[in-house]
């Protein structure tokens, strides 16, 4: 069975691909995983003492792979973790890694914050708006694909 992709898809996934390229490569370009990176961007607008559930949540990260990189990034001195009840645990930054926020991540969110800014407010508006509507298409044909199965 032969499935081509319209022009539009074509595109699109284009967009998607380099964007996610551009991503990593800011990860790389700051010595860290993909996965270390996220949770950096996470910890930056968040409070002291975050929940490895919230960082899933927020990073779009599976919990195994939060759980894995923390336990790495707490190995290398980046951050604490602190147990609490049951499961729970707090995340705390430490120097070190308030130093990778200050140093490669806010950099970037700055970058981010001025190219939205060029955009101008109704176009990046317009961008959220038709990205949201997309990914909720997209699950909806997924459900639905499911339910006929």
């Amino acid at each position: 069975m032969e499935c081509k992709q319209s022009v539009e898809q074509q595109k699109l996934d284009a967009v998607y691909k380099e964007l996610s390229q551009y991503q990593h490569k800011a990860a790389s370009h700051a010595g860290l995983s993909d996965s270390a990176f996220d949770i950096f961007y996470v910890l930056m607008q968040l409070e002291e003492g975050c929940s490895q559930k919230t960082i899933a949540q927020l990073s779009w990260q599976s919990k195994q792979t939060v759980n894995s990189t923390i336990k790495t990034l707490e190995k290398k001195g980046y951050l604490k973790i602190e147990k609490g009840k049951g499961k729970e645990c707090s995340i705390y930054l430490l120097e070190p890694g308030t130093a990778v926020i200050r140093e490669k991540i806010a950099p970037l969110v700055e970058h981010e914050r001025r190219m939205l800014e060029k955009m101008g407010l109704e176009n990046a508006r317009a961008l959220i708006e038709l990205t949201t509507q997309y990914v909720k298409l997209l699950k909806t044909i997924e459900e639905e694909e499911q339910h006929a199965n």
